[in-house]
């Protein structure tokens, strides 16, 4: 009861020493060590940023913390579901300069699916909770994780719930924190829910004689409202080494006053001793301006787009990138906020301490199809094999950290997703399109009236694509996938050739022919030979539109000139076709796609029939009809999956 009466006139004596001023000056915080030195019960002090700390003479600690400030003019935030109202209810009730991002590293995600989200309750009801801005976020994250396959809970940030943290793969906690102690390299302690009572002291002797715990008082209540604000207990390192433990590759958000300083340094050292990846941390005084860099954070690392959401959703990101991405939006700092005297407090930097961290789950870029109806995922996997499954089937598949390989079936598509650990990636869309094509090259031979020369092929096409655009940035430009499609392997066609000049009773040129395109076995684009017979593909996602390339003259037609019969290339004029490259080095090399024909696709990304003919220029009697059927994708293009 001494213990707690000391505690209360420190409190007391801080009011009587500013006057009520709501943002106390260094030389008020110095009245008050010079104070606290004096009584009884203490045996040293000292003052930290906005935050005073005192040692009783038994040795136990006693933090008074001031450095949690609220803007002006602060919006509310939206009310909370009834069920997520309810359930802080009952925690209440219960608890009574910018960082460098990380190096691009391939490393697991992480080694477990648990995610806790642990906020301070705040204030005694019915005074306002000083975190209550933070709500919507927490719900944001909670939604976020839950997508990419973490079991996610929102706690008070009790003893008790510290404690039982064990082997969480995604930590956050939003709480009042300080510096205490002599010396250069001060310790660190993190505010609990739990209030400091002669019972608290004997359930939590032993921790409180470790210095697992320290007392705690937060003034931000007593100076905005007047009233009272009993202390409460933090944790310190000493209770991470002691209690807690995290999966491997875990990623730690500490959002908190001084998380992320210097001074700090042995707390995130015991949180990476307890087997945190990656502790992200303020470096300075917080408050609710560092809410949307979090929201951000995870939101864009899921790729759920609920947080700020765009236009065209992104696709998940790895940490890396979305770091750059909060460092492009100026958000690597939380900005400070205006004191008594207008004064603006000093931002609080984002710092990221440990590299083991590079992504909430599996991350997937883009999908190509190649020869022999294999599917390539590109993407960031982790290390550690997982699964895959296509259009909700599994698939058998050659793991490696950046590509995944997976032969087909040729009626397998749908949503592609990569699952380790139970983590799960971003959904990405395989498209199926079948339908039939045609090419009719005609040559009128003005020279032999009434000659006319054609070839025809027909092709039932069976492409499967990445059906959308590609981000290589977070919130950046659409891209196309250019990488060439390779159509399935039940894709098959026919050609004819026709026509003949007849001077006299002498046929003076002829062609001829008909069979089955030779099409097997199907190779990549990148090693595909002249006078082929081949059809490949683009899919441009931006400006929705098919690009359909062929090379025909693998299958050979007969050729009759006057008495001499020989077997020759069938020729097919695909130089008319709608995008012609003629082997010119200053065309951009991802638009390089030769003797290309646009089919034009709906917003949803389905193909209505069409034609096109084009007659040479030059006026020689050469032609080129290509013709497609309607072309329905499957499945239907969502919008709403990320980019």
């Amino acid at each position: 009861m001494a213990r707690l009466n000391a505690m209360d006139r420190l409190a007391d004596q801080f009011e009587t020493i500013t006057g009520g001023r709501k943002n106390a000056t260094p030389e008020q915080w110095e009245a008050l060590r010079a104070w606290t030195v004096a009584q009884a019960e203490f045996d040293d002090a000292g003052v930290g940023d906005a935050s005073l700390w005192a040692r009783f003479k038994d040795g136990r600690y006693y933090l008074f913390s001031d450095n949690w400030r609220v803007p002006k003019n602060q919006p509310e935030p939206e009310p909370a579901p009834d069920e997520e109202d309810a359930e802080r209810t009952g925690l209440r009730s219960a608890g009574a300069v910018a960082a460098t991002p990380v190096p691009s590293i391939v490393r697991a995600i992480p080694g477990g699916t648990k995610a806790v989200l642990l906020v301070h309750s705040g204030a005694p009801a019915p005074n306002p909770n000083e975190f209550r801005f933070g709500e919507p976020l927490v719900r944001s994250m909670k939604k976020a994780l839950t997508e990419r396959g973490y079991s996610v809970t929102r706690q008070a940030m009790t003893v008790a719930n510290v404690k039982a943290v064990g082997d969480v793969g995604f930590l956050y906690f939003n709480s009042h924190s300080a510096m205490y102690g002599p010396g250069a390299q001060k310790e660190f302690a993190v505010m609990l829910d739990d209030f400091a009572t002669v019972v608290n002291d004997v359930v939590h002797r032993k921790d409180l004689e470790e210095g697992n715990l320290i007392y705690h008082r937060e003034r931000t209540i007593w100076q905005a409202m007047g009233k009272g604000n009993p202390p409460k207990l933090s944790f310190t390192d000493k209770f991470v080494r002691r209690y807690l433990k995290f999966a491997p590759n875990a990623l730690v958000i500490t959002y908190s006053c001084n998380s992320g300083n210097a001074e700090s340094a042995n707390f995130r050292s015991a949180l990476k001793a307890s087997g945190a990846g990656s502790i992200v941390g303020w470096d300075g005084s917080s408050n609710p301006n560092g809410y949307p860099a979090i929201g951000l954070l995870v939101d864009r690392m899921a790729g759920v787009n609920q947080y700020e959401p765009v236009a065209v959703p992104n696709r998940s990101f790895v940490f890396k990138d979305v770091m750059a991405y909060l460092q492009k939006r100026g958000l690597m700092s939380a900005p400070g906020v205006e004191d008594d005297d207008g004064h603006i407090t000093p931002d609080a930097f984002i710092r990221v301490d440990g590299d083991l961290f590079t992504k909430l789950a599996p991350v997937i870029t883009h999908l190509e199809m190649k020869a022999g109806n294999l599917l390539v995922v590109h993407g960031d996997f982790g290390d550690e094999p997982g699964t895959v499954s296509v259009g909700g089937v599994p698939v058998n598949v050659t793991w490696a950290p950046t590509q995944i390989k997976a032969v087909l079936g040729n009626a397998t598509h749908g949503a592609v997703v990569v699952t380790a650990k139970e983590l799960r990636s971003n959904p990405r869309q395989l498209g199926s399109w079948q339908g039939r094509v045609t090419y009719q090259s005609k040559r009128v031979d003005k020279s032999c009236a009434g000659a006319t020369f054609l070839a025809d092929v027909n092709v039932d096409l069976h492409l499967r694509a990445d059906m959308q655009a590609r981000r290589e940035e977070v919130d950046g430009p659409l891209k196309n996938n250019n990488l060439v499609i390779v159509p399935a392997d039940d894709t098959q066609g026919q050609w004819a050739a026709s026509g003949r000049c007849v001077q006299g009773d002498e046929v003076v040129l002829a062609h001829s022919g008909s069979g089955a395109l030779a099409m097997r076995p199907f190779v990549d684009f990148d090693v595909l030979k002249p006078f082929s017979d081949a059809v490949y593909a683009r899919l441009d996602a931006v400006q929705k539109r098919l690009h359909i390339a062929g090379t025909f003259g693998k299958s050979k037609m007969t050729l009759q000139d006057r008495d001499r019969v020989t077997q020759s290339e069938l020729q097919v004029w695909l130089q008319l076709s709608d995008y012609f490259y003629d082997g010119s080095p200053n065309w951009p090399h991802e638009e390089r796609f030769p003797y290309a024909s646009y089919i034009a696709l709906s917003p949803k990304l389905d193909a209505a029939a069409g034609v096109t003919d084009r007659q040479e220029p030059s006026n020689n009697g050469m032609s080129l009809k290509f013709q497609w059927g309607a072309m329905q994708v499957s499945p239907a293009f969502d919008d709403k999956v990320g980019n």
